[in-house]
């Protein structure tokens, strides 16, 4: 049985100066759903986390839930230490009503107008807790339901979430900063007739509009096929979906886009994305693509910005911060690494990708994991969860200056020594706010949702975060 474990952390580590760092219904009918998601699995090796190990020497001091456990780092180079304060462990979900326990996973987060809204599923069912109250969501479905993201508007919060009726669909509800449910039925976001929306997606707020992105795929395409497009949709602070933008490949390209990220950068959305090809042990890449304010209009993708990456596909995550878009992902696979780079606002390459050091991913034969990356106005956090054969999982975390240099020396572990399956960051006026998935003893030893907090470093002046 994991063990349970809840714990505040201020630990220290090295840096060399101060730090400026998207409910699809689509697809046939259930028979070929089922063929499609598992089609999706296999291509797209959908994370479950399970972190490394710790990676400095620490003299730690565990006590009951709530208080904390003080970890600090000696700086064998005399540079000055960059403090890690973090909130202890705070359930999200309520507390069980019986011993069997029900798992609480897929959980996503976001931070509005000093209001926490946290997500996740329960048995197929979607579930909120609003700065720590619970929201009273009726959305289920046995057959598949996942929530694709969670963003913060001027008066509301938007929910983003797939749900097979039987085909998946992509579907919304807004949460009012009471915590009512705004909606009295979910909102449909229209991703084109005929379609299914498949893998990952994301949401992003321009200050009047929601702006959604998802890979999707036409019912009666064969299920080895890959989603071969993405497509936004839009949703008004008054609930009202429309269409977006359909965004294709050249049909001489051989390549599929795959886990698409949006962020908003103050005059324009930007969509991240993987490239993966047909040829057998072709690289793969990572690029990205501005989307104006207003566009509705179809879109060819353009030149991949980073190519030639090896290794099994990774795991990607963006974020909008200074003037730069920040991209990670998690190269899966023997010599697993986290590789990072950067773009301007217009997706073009400022940096190339380059390997973050991080001691705790040299156990080879990384097999799955997740990984994620947010901007609180003056740092990066880029936390992680990794799965190797037989070791447990955590996440870890480093912060970056805007120009994706480290500020840490080592990694910092965020979550306790289990086997974590979700994990989600948003940025908050005072540093960072973090979910994730653990089992837990009081939830009969399956996953529970729980979230921390990361504090800004005190010494640094706050930079404007683009678009907040």
């Amino acid at each position: 049985m994991p063990r349970r474990l809840a714990y505040g952390v201020r630990t220290r580590g090295v840096h060399s100066s101060p730090l400026v760092v998207a409910l699809a219904v689509t697809s046939a009918a259930r028979n070929k759903l089922v063929a499609d998601l598992g089609a999706e699995r296999r291509v797209c090796k959908l994370r479950r986390p399970t972190p490394p190990i710790q990676s400095y020497s620490i003299a730690s001091t565990r006590r009951a839930f709530g208080v904390a456990l003080v970890a600090t780092m000696v700086s064998l180079s005399g540079l000055m230490a960059a403090e890690v304060r973090l909130g202890a462990e705070i359930p999200l979900g309520p507390a069980p009503q019986f011993a069997g326990g029900v798992a609480q996973v897929g959980v996503q987060i976001a931070y509005a107008s000093s209001h926490t809204l946290a997500t996740w599923v329960t048995d197929k069912a979607v579930f909120g807790a609003l700065d720590g109250a619970p929201v009273a969501f009726s959305e289920s479905n046995p057959y598949d339901f996942k929530i694709m993201g969670v963003a913060g508007g001027r008066r509301s919060f938007l929910v983003v979430f797939r749900e097979a009726t039987p085909y998946l669909t992509l579907l919304a509800l807004r949460v009012a900063f009471d915590g009512r449910i705004l909606d009295p039925t979910h909102i449909e976001i229209p991703i084109g007739a005929n379609q299914n929306a498949l893998g990952d997606g994301g949401v992003a707020y321009d200050g009047s509009e929601f702006v959604t992105v998802c890979t999707r795929k036409r019912q009666g395409l064969s299920s080895v096929i890959p989603p071969p497009e993405f497509v936004t949709g839009r949703v008004s602070d008054d609930g009202l979906a429309r269409s977006g933008s359909v965004f294709t490949f050249p049909s001489s390209e051989y390549s599929v886009p795959f886990q698409p990220h949006i962020a908003w950068t103050g005059t324009s959305f930007l969509v991240g994305y993987g490239v993966r090809t047909y040829t057998f042990d072709a690289p793969w890449g990572v690029s990205a693509m501005t989307v104006p304010p207003e566009a509705t209009t179809d879109r060819t993708i353009g030149q991949t910005v980073f190519t030639g990456l090896r290794g099994r596909e990774g795991l990607i995550s963006m974020a909008v911060g200074a003037q730069r878009a920040t991209f990670v992902w998690l190269v899966l696979g023997n010599g697993a690494t986290i590789k990072v780079a950067q773009t301007d606002l217009d997706g073009k390459a400022v940096s190339a990708p380059t390997a973050l050091a991080v001691p705790s991913l040299t156990l080879p034969n990384l097999q799955d994991g997740d990984i994620k990356i947010a901007w609180d106005g003056t740092e990066y956090l880029v936390a992680w969860i990794a799965t190797t054969y037989g070791a447990l999982g955590k996440i870890e975390g480093i912060r970056l200056r805007y120009d994706a240099t480290p500020i840490d020396s080592q990694p910092f572990d965020i979550s306790p020594d289990s086997v974590t399956t979700s994990l989600s960051l948003a940025p908050t006026t005072n540093g960072f706010v973090i979910a994730y998935s653990r089992p837990d003893d009081t939830n009969g030893g399956v996953s529970r949702a729980f979230m921390r907090t990361l504090e800004r470093l005190p010494s640094l002046p706050r930079r404007r975060a683009v678009g907040r």
